[in-house]
């Protein structure tokens, strides 16, 4: 006979209730032992215990693990789950300064809560050292602009003017380093003279200049400068790299990430360029719903984790698009998120050369739901895949089709368009 649980305190609470029908569920299944519902659940007997211990709220994975276990319904619960983790972790008024900045770039003032980059800021600083021109170059959302002004900036002396290329007319001449931003800017159609006017500026015997610019404009930038730069590359970041941007600035405001928090932002962020900034917007509103001084599990996913934020962004972007903007979208996902093979990457050859398609690539790249470099265009992450309704019930054949023919058309053409492949 299974041993009788402690008893739940009768407080009225959401967690009270949420364990009192965790352990009405195993009742009605017949009280079967923890160590059978281990056993059907693949989770420990002292997690499950636990689960329905009524001290703190277990995770979706564990709970949805223990219902299917008693025969409850998934769906019920993974509701009845989000409702009561909503109620645990309603956002708490701000108080003092968020150690994470979301959406936004770090900047100078923030500079005390940017971490995890110490090895490219040293990379960097030898360039600068070495070289009088240099290109710091990566994917959208990789980080560039929080790597030069937050975390370069700290570690330079001397004049050192920041600065954008939009904002550039000219460059100045008491600076001993000049860091412009954003260079992509540069490309955008009717810049020929903006152009033509900084290719001249940069090209004067003048100050070092540290160039920032998205990776499918990089070459381009080059070109500007007449001699080939010396460049960076702001990559994903290593997981030792996320661990410290995660807890960092926790620490810098005294609070503790708790570890299945840690483990399960670093598994999700680790290896995409493209997740950064929504792996910081996650932790903003993590932060915003701490218990205590701590940041938990329970709170990031009622913040959204990575797929609800970004798919609420790209319902944003479509619903202010026109209709033929919205059938480029249309046409743009489907070859992007494949019903049966996930998330891929598509070949920027393969986008339309219409002013209507750079558009909406465009609102996309800006709104961080899809990460450009170099020659290709993908999803931020893949949690949007299931996040995103518009995605999630796409249909899977004009977009397979159009995918096997894309392919077949790249093959024909890197093979010389031999007539055997048609």
């Amino acid at each position: 006979m299974p041993r009788a649980e402690n008893p739940l305190e009768t407080d009225g609470s959401a967690l009270t209730a949420f364990a009192a029908g965790l352990r009405a569920l195993r009742e009605n299944a017949g009280n079967p032992s923890y160590r059978e519902l281990a056993r059907r659940a693949h989770f420990s007997a002292t997690t499950l215990s636990d689960a329905a211990g009524g001290r703190r709220l277990p995770s979706l994975a564990v709970t949805l693990a223990y219902v299917r276990a008693c025969g409850g319904d998934g769906d019920e619960w993974e509701r009845r789950w989000r409702a009561t983790a909503a109620e645990l972790t309603t956002p708490a008024p701000a108080a003092g300064t968020a150690p994470y900045r979301g959406l936004a770039a770090y900047d100078h003032e923030d500079a005390d809560f940017f971490f995890g980059r110490d090895r490219l800021v040293e990379t960097l600083l030898a360039r600068i050292a070495t070289h009088r021109r240099v290109i710091v170059t990566g994917a959208s959302g990789s980080g560039k602009t929080s790597l030069l002004r937050a975390g370069l900036a700290l570690r330079l002396t001397g004049p050192v003017v920041f600065t954008t290329a939009r904002e550039l007319r000219r460059v100045p001449e008491a600076a001993s380093l000049v860091v412009v931003d954003q260079c992509e800017e540069l490309f955008t159609p009717g810049r020929d003279d903006d152009r033509a006017r900084f290719a001249a500026a940069l090209r004067a015997d003048g100050p070092r200049v540290v160039l920032a610019v998205r990776a499918d404009f990089a070459d381009r930038c080059a070109d500007l400068l007449g001699a080939a730069p010396a460049r960076v590359e702001v990559g994903p970041m290593t997981p030792d790299e996320l661990r410290q941007a995660i807890t960092g600035p926790a620490a810098r405001v005294r609070c503790m990430v708790e570890t299945p928090l840690l483990t399960t932002a670093v598994a999700l962020a680790h290896g995409r360029a493209g997740a950064l900034p929504w792996l910081s917007q996650a932790l903003l509103e993590t932060w915003r719903r701490r218990s205590g001084n701590r940041l938990t599990l329970a709170g990031f996913q009622a913040a959204g984790e990575f797929g609800a934020l970004p798919a609420a962004a790209a319902e944003a972007v479509f619903a202010a698009l026109g209709p033929a903007g919205q059938a480029v979208a249309r046409d743009l996902f489907r070859r992007l998120a494949d019903p049966l093979e996930g998330l891929r990457a598509v070949d920027v050859d393969e986008l339309d050369d219409t002013p209507l398609t750079a558009d909406v690539v465009g609102r996309f790249v800006r709104a961080r739901v899809l990460v450009r470099d170099a020659h290709r265009l993908r999803l931020a992450h893949e949690a949007v895949l299931d996040a995103w309704p518009r995605l999630r019930d796409r249909s899977d054949g004009p977009g397979r089709t159009h995918r096997e023919l894309t392919r077949a058309a790249t093959a024909w053409r890197r093979h010389h368009r031999d007539p055997s492949l048609l």
